[in-house]
């Protein structure tokens, strides 16, 4: 058992004593660790119920209140809400770059699509020669597969 297990496990049941602390559910489980962690959660109680009640200023919560207003006027949220215009499909992400603005996009996707092709294609090529057992002879195999798929379906176009 690697010592990542054992911390994890000493976390977990760290979690568990914490949450039977906070009235969770009881954990019957038992550790060589349960004196040590139980001293942890005392120690959490105590900084826990010694820290003081913390509330926001009244200003800060005015001023939250007026922003979050405010925000659901505009963005007409609730009972400001507009009904909204029907909007049209999303087109996905390759029909908008390549009709769309960026052509720095389209090259970037034209120039990808390129160099997947001859990377495929050098790939085939060296698997050409390969044979069982090496680790180019399934792209071979499929290769091979394709070209006779593609043999047949224009043998049948022909006149």
């Amino acid at each position: 058992m690697g010592l990542g297990v054992l911390h994890r496990r000493r976390a977990e049941r760290f979690a568990q004593l914490l949450d039977e602390a906070d009235g969770g559910p009881r954990h019957h489980l038992r550790s060589s660790f349960d004196p040590e962690l139980a001293a942890l959660v005392k120690l959490r109680h105590r900084v826990s119920h010694a820290a003081p009640p913390i509330s926001p200023c009244p200003d800060f919560r005015a001023q939250l209140r007026a922003a979050l207003i405010a925000t659901a006027e505009r963005d007409g949220i609730g009972a400001t809400a507009r009904a909204e215009p029907p909007q049209r499909p999303a087109r996905s992400r390759l029909i908008r770059a390549l009709s769309g603005r960026g052509s720095r996009a389209r090259v970037t996707l034209v120039a990808g699509i390129a160099l997947s092709v001859m990377a495929f294609a050098g790939i085939s090529q060296a698997s050409e020669h390969a044979l069982p057992g090496h680790p180019l002879y399934g792209l071979k195999r499929s290769t091979e597969r394709a070209q006779l798929a593609l043999a047949g379906s224009v043998e049948r176009f022909r006149p």
